[in-house]
């Protein structure tokens, strides 16, 4: 049972690298904390928020359970006007988990880049600016203020999470968005 659960765990942790290398495309690490900020250039104002300032562990014992661990990141980047961060937990006893990663628009660019990913999508009202559930990837999707927020929570095996454990992370966090 503690083999299956470190494969599991294992397979969150490439989930998660796999997750942020598509998103990002070869950006580079900037190493450092991203924040929460807002800032104003050229008319478009970005909303700066960094996933383990949302995803905290309150809401992960409120999600996951009283033994949620908080796990190691793949680490935050930053190129090309968007900041992606993420932020995971675990939990050995329901042998759940969940991660956030979020990505930061600093543009205007950027925050029409994130919305495209929103076109054609069948949106779940109720959840920032446009929403939707990803069966493929076991993940639900927010976009809000320009930022793309990508939710993961369920069982280690992302092929077996639900739409109900998505929105159920989502309902713990939507007012931090």
């Amino acid at each position: 049972m503690k083999k299956s659960y470190l494969y599991g765990l294992a397979g969150l942790v490439v989930v998660a690298g796999v997750t942020v290398a598509v998103v990002l495309s070869g950006k580079k690490s900037d190493g450092g904390a991203n924040g929460q900020a807002s800032a104003t250039t050229g008319g478009f104002t970005a909303h700066l928020k960094n996933a383990c300032d949302i995803l905290t562990q309150s809401v992960a014992k409120d999600v996951l359970g009283a033994d949620a661990i908080k796990g190691t990141g793949v680490g935050d980047t930053e190129a090309n006007d968007v900041k992606v961060t993420t932020c995971n937990y675990t939990s050995a006893a329901n042998q759940t988990s969940m991660e956030l990663l979020v990505r930061a628009a600093e543009s205007k660019t950027q925050a029409d880049n994130n919305a495209a990913q929103f076109d054609g999508k069948v949106n779940v009202p109720g959840y920032g600016d446009k929403a939707y559930w990803d069966a493929s990837m076991g993940e639900f999707n927010i976009l809000e203020h320009g930022n793309w927020y990508i939710l993961s929570n369920g069982t280690l095996r992302p092929a077996d999470h639900t739409q109900a454990d998505g929105q159920k992370f989502a309902d713990a966090i939507k007012s931090s968005l």
